[in-house]
């Protein structure tokens, strides 16, 4: 029973990996779209054409500023993107390894709970 919870404690902490990344991408590109949409020096074109670039996956260079805050959060992200096998591994042998040290009811304990007194 205790290694089944420890693998559900790894798929919550890997779905809070995943849901971390999806949201740095969703921040990162609703900065990217706000400072193309208030530049005033670029031509409508401009603007329409970096905005679908914001939506590639390939990496673009936009010739913009991106805060330290989130440039921090997108190297983490792109270090989970990119070694996500490691990761996964990791957390579920950590958790599998903590619940293989968490200790179990001792024998005599058990005893004791299954005796009923009189």
């Amino acid at each position: 029973m205790k290694y089944l919870i420890a693998l559900l404690i790894a798929a919550f902490l890997i779905g809070g990996g995943y849901a971390y990344c999806v949201g740095t991408r969703q921040i990162l590109e609703a900065t990217l779209r706000d400072a193309i949409a208030t530049n005033e020096s670029l031509t409508p074109l401009e603007k329409e054409r970096l905005l679908g670039q914001v939506d590639s996956d390939t990496p673009v260079e936009l010739g913009l500023e991106i805060p330290p805050e989130l440039m921090t959060r997108i190297t983490l992200t792109q270090l989970l993107r990119q070694f996500w096998y490691v990761w996964v591994l990791l957390i579920c042998g950590l958790c599998l390894g903590g619940a293989w040290l968490w200790p179990s009811k001792s024998p005599e304990l058990q005893n004791e709970s299954q005796s009923t007194p009189d």
